[in-house]
């Protein structure tokens, strides 16, 4: 009987825990502006992921985020083979960077953290059209930036 207690318990902290840190990630109101090409586009959560691909081009990730009030905003991280690893910038408003939409983001910038943060955050399903792993390599670079 008390084994169950504690493991009630346990599980009880550990759920408050997961709750707190979710709804920690972003204040009250707080929302994201992205500087596009032709304009901004401002983001709130919550963030889905609706797209989430891979160029044959050297390995470009396309990812397309939705926001709770269903704007979108496409980007990538470029992958091209012919551009060397310290170049590979995000770009915004287009999903490859060639794309005349294509908008580079400085690395280190508060854009770029604020991207991170948005993926972070986002919820997907994984499926044909969203790969979580794309997703994660896109994460995991932009962490160790």
């Amino acid at each position: 009987m008390k084994s169950i207690k504690v493991i009630t318990l346990i599980t009880a902290l550990v759920f408050s825990v997961l709750l707190i840190g979710n709804s920690c990630l972003f204040a009250a109101g707080e929302c994201f502006q992205i500087l596009l090409k032709d304009g901004a586009v401002t983001l709130q959560p919550p963030f889905e992921i609706t797209s989430a691909g891979l160029y044959k081009d050297g390995g470009t990730i396309a990812i397309v985020v939705e926001d709770g009030k269903g704007v979108s905003l496409p980007l990538c991280l470029d992958g091209r083979i012919k551009v060397p690893q310290d170049q590979r910038y995000i770009y915004v408003g287009a999903t490859y960077p060639t794309n005349a939409k294509a908008k580079q983001v400085p690395m280190g910038s508060t854009t770029e953290k604020d991207i991170l943060k948005i993926l972070k955050s986002a919820k997907y399903r994984e499926s044909r059209m969203v790969r979580g792993d794309l997703i994660q390599s896109v994460i995991e670079r932009l962490s160790s930036r």
